[in-house]
């Protein structure tokens, strides 16, 4: 936690300039949902200041059972992706590999999952996954977001 809280301080400071000229994740910002086997997955991306979060959860039945708020931040030329679940610790997850379409954020020390990937497919299709090992088993999750106008 400590850690976390350093890491936010340094960015507040630094991040400013960087995210106005870092347009990486641009593409993040607006609503975006997905159809589970439950319900409705969604995101509804922002950027504010020098940050870009969003709010998350999943919809059954007009009740959502799951939620959780993500933000990314540039800090000294590291991106980051930091979740909280619920009234969890937030979790820190570095940008560990890049290219245009594919960006993969990493935690070797979480339990799950230890890594993020966001796979940018068109202006308004993008695929979020969540995967790693949990109990001696690998397990991957995979929500295909649309756009939502």
């Amino acid at each position: 936690m400590n850690k976390l809280i350093i890491i936010a301080m340094i960015g507040i400071s630094t991040c400013k300039a960087q995210v106005d000229s870092d347009t990486t994740f641009n593409w993040l910002v607006g609503k975006w949902e997905a159809q589970t086997k439950e319900g409705k997955f969604f995101e509804y991306w922002n950027s504010s200041n020098c940050i870009l979060e969003a709010r998350a959860g999943e919809l059954v039945k007009k009740d959502t059972v799951f939620k959780e708020w993500l933000t990314l931040t540039k800090i000294k030329n590291y991106w980051w992706d930091v979740p909280v679940f619920g009234e969890q610790v937030p979790i820190a997850f570095v940008l560990k590999s890049a290219d245009s379409k594919i960006f993969v954020f990493e935690n070797k020390e979480h339990d799950f999952p230890q890594q993020i990937v966001y796979e940018y497919i068109t202006k308004d299709h993008y695929r979020a996954k969540v995967q790693g090992v949990l109990h001696d088993k690998e397990i991957k999750e995979e929500y295909d977001l649309k756009r939502v106008k």
